[in-house]
């Protein structure tokens, strides 16, 4: 063997060449759009803090300032436990969506 290749070698190998780099490029797609994703939940985050650190000495909560805090509230169906109407209510913050709160994180992750 002279250290040549054969046509049909050459073809498989292009082919797979091909595949391959296909495959790359739809990887580093997915991987800039996550990227972009990232960097826009860096960049909301960083204005909720803004936020925060805005209003840290508040005297009273007013309209004006709900508004800027919360993007949307969902208010469930509600339902009757041990014999209590409860009814699940979620608030979404702005740049940061919704915040459980610790107990029930807490009850969420022991059951």
């Amino acid at each position: 063997m002279t250290g040549e290749i054969t046509f049909e070698m050459f073809a498989k190998l292009s082919a797979k060449y091909i595949s391959e780099q296909e495959e790359q490029t739809v990887a580093l797609d997915k991987a800039r759009k996550e990227l972009s994703a990232i960097e826009a939940k860096k960049t909301d985050i960083t204005k909720f803090v803004a936020l925060v650190r805005k209003y840290s000495h508040i005297s009273e909560l007013t309209p004006q300032i709900l508004n800027e805090f919360i993007d949307k509230v969902t208010i469930h169906q509600a339902e009757k436990v041990d014999g209590k109407r409860q009814q699940k209510i979620d608030v979404y913050f702005n740049g940061v969506g919704q915040i459980e709160p610790d107990a029930q994180k807490k009850s969420e992750t022991t059951d």
